[in-house]
């Protein structure tokens, strides 16, 4: 906590910094894993979402910066964790949605993204969640392809696609 106090001044200073801006939000993730593993999933969902509020700034502030974008991602997926640990169920909608809406604006993440849904989806209980998931996952794949990624065949056999190989349209996704 004492470093984010120290980051915030320095941001105080320079509030339009991306570099202190994304440096920021990792201390917040780093504070909220270390609260999740304290037992306090609440309060580490909450600095989870300033880690989140803080890399959105930052990209704000520079569009190009790959390694803010791949922050943001992982911020948003430890939330996704966490609120389905905690079947938060309509918060993991929502964040479902805002992970996927990321990760779209950013071609080159599409597929890594993918890969964390299908994750989540496979240890998700089966309920609206869990198809959201299925197919955001899905979803991802094709907005990848049709930016021109190439998607192997073998994904189908990798994990964590394992558990989509017998499903329609991932079959067609990544099928030549």
């Amino acid at each position: 906590r004492e470093a984010i106090d120290l980051q915030s001044a320095e941001l105080g200073d320079a509030p339009s910094d991306p570099v202190i801006l994304s440096r920021l939000g990792v201390m917040y993730s780093n504070l909220a894993t270390a609260l999740e593993a304290s037992g306090e999933p609440s309060q580490s969902m909450q600095e989870m979402r300033k880690a989140i509020d803080c890399q959105q700034a930052a990209i704000k502030l520079d569009h190009e910066a790959p390694q803010t974008q791949s922050f943001l991602l992982q911020h948003m997926a430890s939330l996704l964790r966490s609120q389905i640990k905690q079947r938060r169920w309509r918060d993991v909608d929502r964040t479902i949605e805002e992970y996927r809406t990321t990760a779209m604006m950013h071609p080159q993440q599409m597929i890594s993204a993918a890969r964390v849904l299908a994750e989540l989806a496979t240890v998700t209980p089966q309920n609206q969640c869990h198809d959201q998931l299925s197919d955001s996952t899905i979803a991802l794949l094709v907005s990848a392809r049709d930016a021109g990624m190439k998607l192997d065949p073998s994904l189908i056999r990798s994990a964590p696609f394992a558990a989509f190989s017998q499903h329609p349209k991932f079959r067609r996704v990544v099928q030549p």
